[in-house]
């Protein structure tokens, strides 16, 4: 290789009735007031009916939350109330439950609303549990996108071959509004019933005209994961994804439930902090792109600042990269278009969507959910929590963490917390692992997390384990449209390195600073996408 310079180029865009069309969504996050949602399927043991899926309810509005839960659309509502530190458990009757069979014809009502009656904040997370098969979601609300498009990409992992090809990865759509049309493109042939049982092919496409609100489409790969399959509607819906019970790694004896609620693509981020699991000896993360050519930047950290891992690849839509990384590293992740990025345990696994840096809130409400449900040994399943934090660098000074628990104030003081470093060997950001002062036979309680300091943002990702069994969600994430889409294309992927950019968006422009190390001589080409408030692209001259 040759000398590397670096280059460096700003560009301003007059963005006045763009960015602050009165149309345009803004402050959009996990806490909303309409939840439509359903029970995806578990390992073949969940056939017995063994548990009771729950859902969780609470809120962060100062003053009690009235709200319904209605179970089918024919069926009649229940009325509840929803206090700031306290939690609703709703139980899920077990015909809700979607079973393995339904995988291959799911068209029965198995919706489940849960909707504030008066239109104020509540927080949702979903539990779904079998026999040591275990994981949690962030429910996300109903919502519209700034663009008026809605695009989804599943993600799963698991080799299910132990289990002769019995278990395989699923999506789960419940349509939130009448009169939706929904296309799908599986990576995988799939059997699904949109009317009527469907088959479709691997890279076609299949539509569904005029769906209704609360109907519920399942479809499950031949076997393995349906990771890259992409799904579009054009009003909103709930995308469900995940694996019956996957094997990570493969060689792995045991499996476990992997579940998370995906948002829409245009809320997908640029820069992530992928963190160690407690307890665990590695860990493993998954990306998946948005777009061709999606150009990838991993650099790892130990928590000793000793060692590094790097690497730099490049991604098309739908394409996806799974890593396993060892202990106490951390991981910083940042790419030219938007992925999703997920957390997934070994030996007792879960999916973990982590939120992108740029859709972190500054204040949360946790559910530590515990079943406390008697596994086949008749010994009682205690969830031992944790929760992970992040903080960008730029914001590590300028705040401190305020943490309760069930209305407690815990000591934060004692956390300690690690530097986690780009490509360039700069600090980005700042990560801690953290065990509150919770007894493991506690039912559930509230948790929250604020960091002081104006403008400044946290990351909280909530997981526990459990004998055999664990889960894992985002403890809550921003649902903004982000603007403005960075695209660097070196002639060959090794001649760029350290790409950074930085957003600054006021109420009269955007402003976007490009920086990169290129090997001296080498052409690099860039490209600067936003979109005006009709959904429409523009591409400014590129250089």
């Amino acid at each position: 290789t040759g000398m590397m310079e670096k280059f460096k180029v700003t560009l301003f865009f007059l963005v006045t009735k763009i960015l602050l069309n009165a149309n345009q969504v803004i402050g959009i996050d996990n806490r909303g007031s309409e939840f439509w949602l359903a029970v995806p399927p578990n390992k073949v043991a969940g056939e017995r009916n063994e548990f009771t899926p729950l859902f969780y309810v609470t809120t962060d509005e100062d003053t009690p939350v009235p709200f319904i839960v209605r179970f089918r659309l024919t069926g009649t509502p229940s009325s509840y109330m929803a206090t700031k530190g306290e939690i609703v458990k709703i139980e899920i009757p077990s015909e809700l439950k979607i079973k393995h069979q339904d995988l291959t014809g799911q068209g029965n009502d198995v919706s489940i609303l849960i909707n504030s009656t008066d239109g104020r904040n509540l927080i949702v997370c979903g539990h779904n549990e079998e026999t040591y098969s275990t994981d949690a979601f962030l429910a996300l609300p109903k919502f519209t996108t700034k663009t008026g498009t809605y695009e989804y990409y599943a993600m799963s992992v698991g080799d299910s071959d132990q289990f002769r090809g019995a278990l395989v990865g699923f999506v789960v759509i419940v349509i939130n509004e009448d009169n939706t049309d929904v296309r799908v493109t599986p990576t995988q042939n799939v059997v699904t019933f949109f009317g009527i049982n469907t088959l479709i092919t691997a890279g076609d496409t299949k539509r569904r005209r005029r769906a209704k609100i609360g109907e519920v489409f399942t479809f499950a790969a031949a076997s393995g994961d349906l990771t890259g399959t992409r799904v579009t509607a054009d009003k909103p819906i709930t995308f469900l994804t995940g694996h019956q019970c996957g094997f990570i790694p493969t060689e792995n004896n045991g499996c476990d439930i992997l579940l998370e609620q995906i948002p829409p693509t245009e809320t997908w981020g640029f820069q992530f902090v992928v963190t160690p699991l407690e307890t665990r000896e590695g860990s493993g993360f998954k990306l998946v792109a948005s777009q061709n050519e999606t150009f990838v930047q991993v650099s790892c950290n130990n928590e000793m600042n000793n060692s590094v891992i790097s690497k730099m690849f490049t991604l098309d839509v739908g394409k996806s990269y799974f890593e396993i990384y060892p202990k106490s590293y951390w991981c910083f992740v940042e790419s030219n278009h938007p992925l999703l990025v997920a957390i997934i345990s070994l030996a007792d696994p879960f999916l973990l969507m982590v939120p992108p840096l740029e859709q972190l809130n500054n204040n949360y409400t946790l559910v530590f959910t515990q079943n406390n449900n008697i596994g086949s040994d008749s010994e009682a399943v205690n969830f031992v929590p944790y929760i992970n934090f992040i903080i960008a660098a730029e914001y590590y000074n300028n705040g401190n963490l305020e943490l309760t628990y069930n209305g407690t104030t815990l000591n934060s003081s004692g956390i300690e917390f690690f530097q986690v470093n780009n490509s360039k060997g700069n600090i980005v950001a700042y990560g801690a692992s953290y065990k509150p002062p919770i007894e493991p036979t506690t039912e559930y309680g509230v948790f929250t997390a604020l960091f002081t300091g104006e403008g400044s943002t946290l990351g909280v990702l909530v997981y526990a384990f459990a004998r055999n069994t664990a889960y894992g969600y985002p403890g809550g994430m921003k649902l903004d449209y982000i603007s403005g889409q960075i695209v660097i294309k070196p002639i060959q992927p090794s001649q760029v390195q350290g790409v950074t950019v930085t957003r600054n968006i006021t109420d009269e422009s955007l402003s976007l600073t490009v920086s990169w190390t290129a090997v001296s001589g080498s052409r690099i080409n860039y490209t600067v996408r936003y979109s005006t408030s009709n959904g429409t692209t523009t591409e400014p001259p590129s250089g």
